[in-house]
């Protein structure tokens, strides 16, 4: 029954976040954020004890990544775009793929 609830829960805050009717400010995104924290907290604590495993789902990760994102500045966001597309190659020329070339990245912008 827990494991149900949770999913609906989840999957209500995923609904909320990708909804795009009303624009929301970031600290609304920060405040989803902590509530979803909250959450875990509540459903793994000993009364509960869903297990960590079955509460971080895909959804909740996708959740979570989604939340993060509307809640961060601007240049922070270009900041953690190059450093991902870093990461993927990293992850690119460990795997034994071919050799493709090296990325280099270098973002500004004026305010």
């Amino acid at each position: 029954l827990l494991e149900l609830i949770w999913a609906v829960l989840i999957d209500q805050l995923l609904c909320e976040v990708e909804s795009v009717t009303a624009p929301k400010s970031i600290s609304s995104y920060t405040r989803l954020s902590k509530a979803l924290d909250s959450l875990v907290e509540y459903f793994n604590n000993e009364e509960h004890c869903l297990p960590k495993d079955i509460l971080k789902t895909d959804k909740y990760r996708l959740v979570k990544k989604l939340l993060k994102y509307q809640s961060t500045d601007t240049q922070s966001l270009i900041k953690m775009y190059y450093q991902e597309k870093v990461q993927e190659q990293d992850r690119a020329n460990s795997s034994n793929q071919f050799d493709l070339g090296r990325l280099y990245c270098r973002a500004y912008y004026h305010l």
